[in-house]
């Protein structure tokens, strides 16, 4: 695991590149700022002089000494996989490894650490199965963890094999959040953020630890100035892409951060998108560990005309959410009967801004639906929400 060269010379023909008789395979460009991969002197030896010009002709060949068992940590998620969670959640900690290493792994050693600004507050550790080579493996922590102070909790994860030859790449990190609604603003970027993007339009998801929320206000970090597109959008389900939109607007904005405050949006559902459309590029850190990149968590990032899963970075949106403190009415299973169609109007989240989910008795899958409001016509596919802000009765027909 020591590096080593392989010399050779005196130089055929000169030095590189103008002397005849070097032959640089492959690109023979430079290899910027990488390791050098080349050193050279007109005469040998002498003092070794780094080279970055290109691709040589050696070849070497050897064996291994010893066993070569190396190990790649790859994602730590939790029970719930969720970044957001309520006091007096039980967690229980998984990860995934693999045997990057050309031998198999004997029993090995996992642990897991919970910190809380560089505070250990708890380790599980245990002995598990060891696993061949190229193989990836999922395992549990033995024990749980639990507090019921609100806060971010960064989780370690890392392993401990005989005869690991590299213990860089067997430790990984996640946070999570413990909040209920009151303690923290809702944010991905714990650290410095630099780089501009090239797309046009993001979304962030947050996922909610109890609902209904209002969302007070969020913020976003533009780079430059631009006519901004904001939205918050629905999500179906924590995996899927954001859909319904509850709110937009376009506005102005300068370099720096911005506050939108939607007006008395409340949001039933357990995920929803900030999003995003404009000229300006935003930053992001590509190394947070709260990255999109996790898949066994929610997904957080998305980008692209239709919402493509991204995998890097941690974005400059944060929102404040509050909790809800009155209960809406609830009224469920009202039958109305439109031209002998059975239709069920299910009124589950009925507040200022009242929510429908319209649905056929005998086929709660039908196609298209159409809600008539007081002054509104809203048409929806599916089981999507219609919201109104005026509209407290509906008449409700089927359109096929």
């Amino acid at each position: 695991m020591q590096n080593f060269h392989l010399a050779y010379g005196p130089a055929p023909a000169g030095p590189y590149p103008s002397g005849t008789g070097w032959w640089p395979s492959l690109d023979g460009v430079p290899t910027g700022n990488r390791n050098y991969m080349a050193s050279g002197t007109s005469t040998l030896p002498t003092t070794w002089l780094a080279q970055s010009y290109g691709d040589y002709m050696i070849m070497a060949g050897g064996e291994y000494l010893a066993a070569f068992t190396d190990l790649e940590a790859k994602n730590a998620y939790t029970s719930t996989k969720l970044f957001w969670n309520l006091p007096g959640t039980v967690f229980n900690f998984k990860a995934t490894v693999r045997n990057v290493g050309m031998t198999t792994v004997g029993d090995y050693t996992a642990c897991w650490q919970v910190y809380s600004q560089s505070s250990l507050l708890w380790t599980s550790s245990s002995v598990y199965t060891g696993f061949a080579s190229g193989q990836t493996v999922s395992i549990a922590a033995a024990d749980t963890w639990s507090t019921t102070t609100p806060g971010m909790y960064n989780v370690r994860f890392y392993v401990d094999a005989p005869l690991d030859e590299n213990a860089s790449n067997d430790t990984t990190w996640l946070e999570i959040y413990v909040t209920d609604l009151n303690d923290i603003p809702y944010t991905y970027s714990h650290e410095a953020l630099y780089g501009n993007t090239t797309l046009n339009r993001w979304g962030i998801s947050y996922n909610l630890p109890q609902t209904p929320a209002k969302v007070d206000s969020f913020k976003i970090y533009f780079n430059q100035a631009c006519a901004a597109g904001v939205s918050i959008l629905l999500n179906d389900g924590a995996s899927s892409a954001p859909q319904t939109m509850l709110w937009g607007d376009t506005v102005a904005v300068d370099t720096g951060w911005h506050n939108f405050m939607p007006d008395n949006l409340t949001i039933s559902q357990s995920m929803f998108t900030v999003a995003y459309t404009g000229a300006s590029p935003l930053s992001t850190s590509p190394s947070g560990i709260n990255s999109a990149a996790n898949d066994s968590m929610m997904t957080t990032a998305w980008t692209g005309a239709t919402w493509t899963k991204l995998y890097s970075g941690d974005w400059p949106f944060v929102v404040f959410l509050s909790p809800v403190s009155t209960t809406p009415p609830q009224i469920t299973d009202l039958m109305i009967s439109v031209s002998g169609i059975d239709i069920i109007l299910d009124w589950t989240d009925v507040t200022q801004a009242a929510s429908y989910n319209i649905y056929r008795s005998d086929n709660p899958y039908f196609t298209t639906g159409t809600v008539y409001a007081t002054t509104t016509v809203s048409t929806y596919t599916d089981l999507e929400a219609v919201t109104s802000d005026t509209a407290w009765f509906y008449f409700v027909t089927a359109v096929n």
